[in-house]
């Protein structure tokens, strides 16, 4: 059995970085891989103790998501363990959509094998096997994604504020006037945790309509059943990135909300965009209805895009052994 260390956002409710986790596991478990996802790095992890010697782990890889642009936490140990080439080092499925991290500049100049989503390799969700293609879509009407990343605190510089208060603004007006025109409207929360809560978001959202509903469909997503649920709308309006590649999964239209980077230069890109910043009740309407007429086929990756990948690096850590 090969051992390997995978970092990065697992274990915090959100409903993306936990597909990735289930796409890593269904790639290299078939093939002897035993994963251990772990959100911090210290000398005691990189050892294997049922080995002789204390030998070290097999594997360590970053992955996937947006964790570029942060310092990981990895202890200098560690750090100097993985830069001194005695554990292997991978990149695979990480965005690389803002700025790099002096940390993951140095372990990248040492990683074997480099694969960004997107540029390298599609999102690894796309790996996944889709349920449910076979239902039509209902007439259930709009699903509406938030995210509370969006959503600033009391600390948070000032533009952060005026962003989410105009979007909330126009949002809402577009929403009434939809719900006037006869649409339903739901939502689905995609992220859970203590300090990320996409149902804080929500309650502003619906909070800031003239006509606030007495009941509003609010779905919580978990794994690729989520693709179920898009699929008894019409179509998504989401402000998150894996809302995106879900749709795109889905066969689902949809209207992509950008507030960074990730969700404009998403792959593919079949949906109506809109920027976050300066959106506009006018423009939200016309996007969403456009959605709405809109149809899509499933969006399906070839396996062996992504068998090809992991045999590189079963290779690499097998050579190493």
């Amino acid at each position: 059995m090969v051992t390997a260390l995978v970092y990065g956002w697992y274990g915090r409710g959100n409903a993306g970085d936990e597909l990735m986790k289930q796409a890593l596991v269904s790639m290299f478990k078939p093939r002897g891989f035993e994963l251990s996802f772990v959100d911090r790095i210290d000398v005691p992890q990189l050892l294997d103790y049922s080995k002789p010697g204390d030998q070290v782990i097999d594997a360590v890889i970053f992955g996937g998501g947006s964790i570029l642009y942060g310092a990981p936490d990895v202890t200098p140990a560690a750090l100097q363990l993985m830069l001194s080439d005695k554990v292997p080092v991978f990149y695979l499925g990480v965005g690389g959509e803002t700025q790099v991290h002096p940390v993951h500049q140095q372990l990248l100049k040492v990683a074997r094998v480099v694969a960004y989503r997107e540029r390298d390799i599609p999102d690894l969700v796309f790996s996944l096997p889709t349920p449910d293609l076979e239902i039509d879509h209902q007439s259930d009407g709009l699903l509406v994604i938030p995210n509370v990343e969006t959503v600033p605190s009391w600390e948070d510089a000032h533009w952060k504020h005026v962003a989410w208060e105009h979007y909330k603004n126009e949002f809402s007006q577009a929403i009434d006037q939809l719900v006037d025109n006869g649409l339903n409207v739901s939502y689905l929360l995609m992220c859970s945790n203590p300090q990320m809560e996409d149902a804080w978001a929500t309650s502003e959202l619906i909070a800031r309509m003239k006509r606030r509903p007495k009941v509003r469909p609010v779905y919580v997503g978990m794994g690729m059943g989520i693709v179920s649920t898009m699929r008894r709308h019409k179509a998504v309006v989401t402000q998150r990135y894996h809302g995106i590649i879900l749709a795109e999964a889905a066969g689902v239209p949809y209207v992509s909300i950008d507030h960074h980077d990730k969700l404009k230069n998403a792959t593919p890109s079949r949906g109506v965009h809109v920027p976050y910043y300066g959106a506009t009740k006018a423009s939200l309407i016309s996007s969403i209805e456009s959605a709405l007429k809109m149809t899509l086929e499933p969006h399906r990756v070839p396996r062996q895009v992504y068998d090809d990948l992991v045999d590189t690096i079963v290779d690499v850590v097998a050579r190493k052994q």
